[in-house]
């Protein structure tokens, strides 16, 4: 995967981290779910090693209870080069009090070439706080921290992002789709990704695989796609039936780039009741 940085923020932010790769200082990174953490540190990891293979290992607390004792170990008696913690908030107390102290004891005297890197994901860092011992071990380290954006907040880097992942579904599938058309401008950039990359990825995998096409055309896409994307409705007193049903009509209309058989799918409506209503309430200005 290509290293996709346009924006400005994140821009600044990659250069900062390629430098910080080159020393020999802990790296925290934190971030939602899908953003790219994982890949920022193996990055960091090609950097420092450039390029070249060696000894690592991740502690991921969510496969294995016990880490530390084996650990220290290797770091005593092996070639270790990298530790990268992940899922640390299900770490018990006697494994995060371990890691404390060896950090208290070892963060001056670390050997130049021993990285360590902490992926931490935004909702771990609540746990942290309500552990005394956690939160003292991040305290420790967040002077080294790096928070990458949402993808929400890198539309900049989208269009990027959508040719990357169409590139992939085409090479996995065996397809040869050229593009999408113009009105899935405004679909990718009204999404939620509240799964970020992940969420973009599966969308885009999942239109590869509907379309047989060299282009994967908007009006053929199914409605399902459509039906979690909708906000829930805001129900103020006061407010009559119809300007409710003109609201709901018009934002299902602006949601589906004013394609009306898609719109009447997620109405429950028919397309000719649709048609009427429209014109009901002189919609066809509006939209």
């Amino acid at each position: 995967m290509p290293w996709i940085c346009l924006s400005g923020e994140i821009k600044k932010l990659k250069e900062y981290w390629c430098e910080v790769s080159k020393s020999n200082l802990p790296m925290m990174i934190i971030g939602d779910s899908g953003v790219g953490k994982s890949f920022w540190i193996q990055k960091s990891i090609d950097i420092k090693s450039e390029s070249k293979k060696i000894q690592k290992i991740k502690i991921d607390y969510s496969v294995k209870e016990k880490w530390f004792d084996t650990i220290n170990f290797q770091i005593k008696t092996d070639n270790l080069k990298v530790i990268w913690w992940e899922n640390f908030n299900q770490a018990n107390q006697e494994e995060i009090q371990k890691w404390n102290s060896w950090w208290k004891n070892q963060k001056y005297n670390l050997t130049s070439d021993l990285a360590i890197y902490w992926e931490i994901n935004s909702q771990e860092i609540e746990q942290f706080n309500k552990s005394k011992i956690a939160n003292e071990l991040f305290d420790q380290f967040k002077s080294f921290q790096f928070q990458l954006p949402t993808l929400k907040e890198r539309i900049t880097d989208l269009p990027l992002f959508v040719t990357h992942f169409l590139e992939s579904a085409n090479a996995e599938m065996k397809k040869s789709i050229t593009n999408f058309d113009e009105g899935f401008n405004q679909f990718f950039s009204k999404q939620k990704y509240k799964n970020n990359l992940h969420e973009l990825r599966d969308i885009i995998f999942s239109l590869v695989a509907y379309t047989s096409k060299k282009q994967i055309q908007f009006s053929k896409i199914p409605i399902h796609f459509f039906q979690q994307q909708i906000e829930a409705l805001d129900i103020k007193i006061g407010v009559s039936l119809d300007a409710y049903e003109k609201a709901i009509i018009k934002q299902n209309l602006k949601f589906v780039n004013g394609n009306r058989l898609k719109a009447a799918k997620l109405l429950g409506i028919s397309e000719r009741n649709l048609y009427r209503k429209i014109s009901d309430y002189q919609l066809d200005e509006e939209t």
